[in-house]
């Protein structure tokens, strides 16, 4: 769980019946300003305390009711992948915009996964999460407009058995060139 302005996200994995881990984003919009501050403050607190976290989870779900934001291109900024990397929390909980071009999508349910090559350069590599499908499929080698609110960094293995660290971001908007525009 983590907080952005007045906004609370609750990311969580819950394994399906057949055993497989989903991905789950949640984004609430508090009741009033004394619940964010609760919240906040306990969301510093779980840094440290896990078991702090998974409680005040299931009391977010019940003290909260999902925000309805239409999709505005304007609010999200571009921001160099060098100052992504370099800040510690990956710019968690900023809203990201670039072009890329998808490398390779997975799709699993309701949910879906892709890596993202940004600007035609293979050292900036995005993992990106969708919490629902997008409403056209995506094919190794478009290039697409991406929206999405960047989650910190992770961690990956590559074919070569390798570690590398890319940023994390969750698709709020992808837009297909040729498709979309």
């Amino acid at each position: 769980m983590y907080y952005s302005d007045d906004i609370i996200y609750i990311i969580s994995y819950k394994t399906d019946n057949e055993g497989k881990n989903k991905l789950m984003i949640r984004k609430y919009l508090p009741i009033d300003s004394s619940e964010l501050n609760r919240l906040r403050d306990s969301v510093e607190s779980s840094q440290t305390e896990e078991s702090s976290q998974t409680e005040e989870s299931s009391q977010t779900e019940k003290s909260y009711e999902p925000e309805e934001e239409a999709f505005n291109p304007d609010s999200y900024e571009i921001i160099a992948y060098e100052d992504i990397m370099r800040d510690r929390s990956g710019k968690l909980g900023t809203k990201h915009t670039f072009y890329a071009e998808v490398l390779q999508y997975y799709e699993d349910g309701d949910n879906a996964m892709a890596m993202l090559m940004r600007d035609a350069n293979s050292d900036m590599i995005y993992q990106a999460y969708f919490s629902s499908l997008p409403e056209n499929r995506l094919v190794e080698g478009d290039e697409v407009d991406v929206y999405g609110l960047l989650a910190g960094l992770k961690g990956y293995e590559t074919v070569l058995g390798s570690e590398n660290t890319t940023p994390l971001i969750f698709i709020h908007e992808i837009l297909i060139k040729g498709s979309d525009y």
